[in-house]
């Protein structure tokens, strides 16, 4: 009996002794792995890398690639800044960009918008022939919001009514002309049968202002740069545009689930010119999928109600061509190509 008991505590113990080798083995492994250094181009990066936002302070876009430029240039031993150049639905920055060398010193925030532009008119705006794509970093849910006391537009069913209503009356606020604000709601009026007044504007701020201010009606806005406002109840969601409802707005509907499910999500991303040498896109594709990786990134999508889409910079541009050859029949059919150039 003594003799049996001996066999199954040395069995028991060569067996935890396993276990524990192999769980000692799994952090060794996952600690090498999540520390991983990436290996730099000779001589890259020398000075700082400027990441050029083509959009106001405060706002989404800003916000993502200065959380961005924070760990990733801790990570690289390098500074990494941000600067804001808005204007025209993000020409204005990307200009700028197309101003500067093809060194990887100088990346582009990206959004929608210059899909948009393409697809609307290729010849003015060839973004795809301009850029090189880096990588697809998140996404951010638009929502349509109202004043919280404009007792016109308790629900989107009586925004809509009233719209039938009153044609061109209902104000919204959006960024620029041909920026994805703005084709949201093109794609929106067109499907409810309504006509509103489009107010653009390239600044955040501005567009929360023109909403607290009554200087327009409605605001179509990502949802992580109007919280405080919705938690404030300064403002309230008509819907959102998200395939699942928001957990902490849990009341706020869905386009989908109001009948609109054609609008176009919206995503953001980094570019650098074209003709970056490839080494150096690799570099900064792998550089910034590791700071899409960490803890601190994970806890802004969440603050912000933004969501982790990465795409390395091959599959990026393969999303790319494919949405300016989907955008291409929609903006022709609201015509947004005319609306550009006013």
């Amino acid at each position: 009996m003594r003799a049996k008991q001996n066999t199954e505590m040395k069995n028991y113990q060569n067996k935890a002794f396993i276990i524990v080798g192999i769980f000692f083995l799994f952090l060794l492994f996952t600690n090498e792995v999540g520390s991983q250094q990436v290996e730099k181009p000779k001589g890259y990066p020398d000075r700082a890398i400027d990441i050029v936002v083509p959009m106001g302070a405060g706002g989404g876009s800003d916000v993502t690639a200065r959380v961005l430029a924070d760990i990733a240039g801790k990570m690289i031993k390098s500074p990494i800044t941000v600067s804001n150049r808005p204007g025209a639905s993000g020409q204005v920055g990307l200009n700028y960009l197309m101003s500067r060398p093809a060194d990887g010193y100088t990346l582009l925030a990206l959004f929608n918008d210059y899909v948009v532009h393409e697809a609307a008119d290729p010849v003015t705006y060839p973004f795809t022939k301009q850029v090189d794509l880096v990588c697809r970093t998140n996404t951010a849910p638009a929502t349509l919001q109202a004043r919280y006391d404009d007792a016109r537009f308790k629900n989107f069913a009586d925004f809509v009514a009233y719209a039938k209503k009153n044609p061109k009356q209902v104000k919204i606020v959006g960024s620029g002309i041909g920026s994805i604000q703005h084709l949201i709601i093109s794609q929106l009026v067109k499907a409810a049968k309504i006509e509103v007044t489009y107010i653009p504007s390239d600044a955040s701020g501005e567009r929360k202002s023109f909403l607290l201010g009554k200087h327009v009606d409605l605001m179509c806005e990502f949802l992580g740069a109007t919280k405080p406002l919705l938690d404030n109840k300064d403002t309230k969601m008509l819907f959102v545009l998200n395939p699942e409802r928001i957990p902490q707005y849990p009341d706020t509907p869905t386009a989908k689930e109001l009948g609109y499910s054609s609008l176009t999500m919206m995503w953001r991303g980094l570019a650098a010119k074209k003709g970056t040498p490839p080494e150096i896109i690799d570099y900064l594709d792998k550089v910034f999928y590791q700071a899409m990786q960490t803890e601190e990134f994970a806890k802004y999508n969440k603050r912000d109600s933004c969501f982790n889409i990465y795409l390395n910079h091959e599959d990026f541009t393969k999303q790319i061509y494919k949405e300016v050859d989907e955008f291409t029949p929609i903006v022709a059919e609201i015509g947004l190509k005319e609306k550009i150039k006013k």
